[in-house]
């Protein structure tokens, strides 16, 4: 029951998403008609409205093949592209030199210029990646361009390497001329066709390609129409293929044994590809190192394994520096990606919003090392003083918001004596006091009135009692409490001082009514909260 709602609950989310997209879109379009309509009254005739001077400036970059220009984002939001802009933008391209990424996500292209985009393809040699999700191509476009992609790059054909056709109503007709291209396609390595109408029968025929295929190494096929047969035919070609690395099925109808074949085979390929690109790797520093090494007289070194790692010996000291250096080297890459990661999720999060407080908690999950990156970055106090704001509120449109900073005090808690003392230290027990305080909101009204008195001269902690919550909030606030539990058992079990802050907070008093055998007045908790509060005490 827990998977079908979790499903059911995701395809209501792509159905809204593709709901946005679609209403963005036609807000769009009804905006270029409204201008194309307001050019006419002016006089500007069949030329149709005007183009900002933005737009200008840089189709006449992308006609002088200036070399900044090798993304361009037209997706919707970004620009708004009449049908006579994109026309032009292809007719420009073709001869274009220089861009290497084009996203046109929710831009109108069509059937109608489906055929200039496929010649504008053939021209260009430069374009690596291309985003036509949700640009409403239908089978009749997507089989004009399938007509260039299925062509070598040498004998006319394109250069993509990536391309998505996401949300386009393709159907296995359009899946048919599709599949056929990409068995004479040489450059392709990601095709994202989620969204669609495509059935078993598309998905069959896109197997037989992942099969045989030398180059594709991804296909997206989430949230179409593929059952078991299709799912089960998908997983024998990654089993076949192991230059098959991801298939994306999510929000299709299959059952757990073709899931459980194709995780199995793509894990597989994922590995004897790390492999395979450490092994390129090694060579490459090999053959640098090689011609710095006199071998023995007599000897051929092929592999790097034949020389002796012997510390008296300078050929093999030298071998044994290099590997330390480029050890050491990619840990210093690793650790400087960390903190930059780190650095942009913290300051993402100094607005508040629940999305980049969940990257940060993202990032928490990492290990001690991203701790340590988010904590230098200053992360802790703004974690700490957003949870103690909405949590003290106890405001039910804020439980999700407090659900995620709980979640980031609990990742920094596990992780050592170091960063509980930190915690301490920016008062984060004042916050956990408050989120166990939400414990007391079903409590019968009998015995509000002693609640309230109770809580009076502890810290000021709100009066819990004062609310009432839906049912359906219930599980969302114990939720809260259980995190904030665990935060609370990883403090108090690496740093004994913070037994003092925890009884000031009134954190062990709250704790003590969570834990006692109260069934009547706390009729809402699980066995697992009491017993978490008792592990507490």
């Amino acid at each position: 029951p827990f998977k079908k709602k979790a499903l059911v609950e995701s395809l209501q989310t792509q159905k809204e998403k593709e709901k946005q997209q679609r209403d963005a879109i036609a807000a769009r379009r009804a905006a270029q008609a409204a201008e194309a309509a307001k050019a006419k009254a002016m006089g500007s005739g069949p030329k149709g409205p005007v183009r900002s001077r933005q737009l200008t400036e840089l189709f006449a970059k992308l006609e002088g093949d200036d070399p900044d220009l090798t993304i361009l984002d037209f997706s919707v939001g970004s620009w708004w592209l009449s049908d006579i802009d994109i026309s032009d933008l292809f007719r420009i391209l073709e001869r274009n030199t220089v861009v290497q990424e084009l996203n046109l996500h929710g831009c109108h292209v069509g059937p109608q210029r489906a055929e200039q985009l496929a010649r504008c393809l053939r021209g260009n040699k430069s374009l690596l990646a291309l985003n036509l999700g949700a640009a409403g191509l239908t089978d009749h476009g997507v089989i004009k361009i399938s007509e260039t992609i299925g062509k070598a790059s040498e004998d006319g054909g394109c250069a993509l390497q990536s391309l998505s056709l996401y949300a386009n109503s393709v159907s296995d007709v359009g899946c048919h001329r599709i599949a056929v291209a990409l068995k004479r396609n040489n450059s392709l390595r990601h095709i994202d066709l989620a969204s669609n109408t495509i059935t078993s029968q598309g998905a069959k025929e896109l197997a037989e390609v992942c099969k045989e295929s030398r180059y594709l190494q991804e296909l997206g096929l989430s949230h179409n129409l593929v059952s078991d047969e299709g799912a089960l035919e998908l997983a024998s070609a990654a089993e076949i293929n192991g230059g098959i690395l991801v298939v994306e099925l999510g929000g299709n109808h299959f059952a757990g044994e073709a899931a459980e074949r194709l995780g199995r085979a793509l894990k597989k390929n994922v590995h004897n590809e790390t492999m395979r690109a450490m092994t390129e790797r090694n060579a490459t520093a090999f053959e640098a190192l090689k011609d710095k090494l006199q071998p023995k007289e007599g000897a051929k070194i092929e592999h790097a394994y034949q020389i002796e790692l012997d510390q008296t010996d300078p050929r093999a000291y030298a071998a044994h520096q290099l590997t330390k250096k480029m050890e050491q080297d990619a840990k210093e890459r690793e650790a400087s990606h960390l903190s930059a990661r780190a650095a942009l999720v913290v300051e993402a999060a100094r607005s508040g919003a629940i999305r980049s407080l969940k990257a940060c908690e993202r990032v928490l999950h990492e290990g001690e090392d991203a701790v340590a990156a988010v904590v230098e970055a200053g992360g802790l106090e703004i974690i700490v003083s957003r949870c103690l704001q909405d949590a003290r509120s106890l405001d039910a449109e804020k439980v999700e918001g407090v659900r995620v900073c709980v979640l980031c005090i609990k990742s920094v808690a596990e992780a050592g004596g170091e960063y509980c003392r930190q915690l301490l230290a920016c008062g984060a027990m004042r916050p956990l006091a408050h989120c166990l305080a939400w414990g007391d909101a079903d409590i019968s009204t009998k015995r509000r009135n002693n609640v309230i008195s109770s809580f009076s001269d502890v810290s000021g902690l709100a009066a819990p009692a004062l609310l009432v919550f839906e049912e359906g909030q219930r599980s969302a606030w114990m939720g809260v409490m259980s995190a904030a539990l665990g935060a609370v058992s990883s403090i108090l079990e690496t740093v004994p001082e913070g037994v003092g802050a925890a009884i000031a907070e009134g954190v062990l008093a709250r704790c003590t009514d969570l834990g006692r055998d109260a069934s009547e007045d706390f009729a809402v908790l699980s066995t697992e909260l009491r017993t978490a509060a008792v592990k507490v005490l």
